[in-house]
């Protein structure tokens, strides 16, 4: 139920749709495959230390045991020695949660410095 001179189109953009359609297919197949016979990925493939990274693959139920405590900023992935979460008790109490860029801060808030 549409004018004659658009069947040209209609017949294109519905092989483009089938297509489309196909592309889905072999996507589909494609994660089922790697779903059942890839390999597991590892706990931190890129060695990064924010706190998204420190729960293991599959994460457990809560994710975290005991909440970590957040000591550095997001952008200190290239400073020799920083420290983005600290999960221990032991961790905490020892001091490491000084890094790079906040050794000289003591203990202001930005709002301070």
């Amino acid at each position: 139920d549409y004018a004659s001179q658009y069947g040209d189109w209609n017949l294109l953009i519905s092989c483009f749709g089938f297509l489309l359609g196909a592309a889905q297919l072999i996507f589909l197949y494609n994660m089922v495959m790697s779903w059942r016979f890839g390999p597991r990925a590892e706990a931190n493939p890129w060695r990064a230390k924010s706190i998204e990274w420190l729960v293991s693959s599959p994460p457990p139920r809560f994710n975290f045991d005991r909440i970590p405590r957040v000591v550095g900023g997001p952008y200190e992935y290239g400073v020799p020695g920083a420290v983005h979460a600290l999960m221990g008790a032991e961790e905490i109490r020892t001091g490491k949660a000084k890094t790079a860029a906040t050794a000289g801060a003591g203990d202001r808030s930005p709002a301070q410095a």
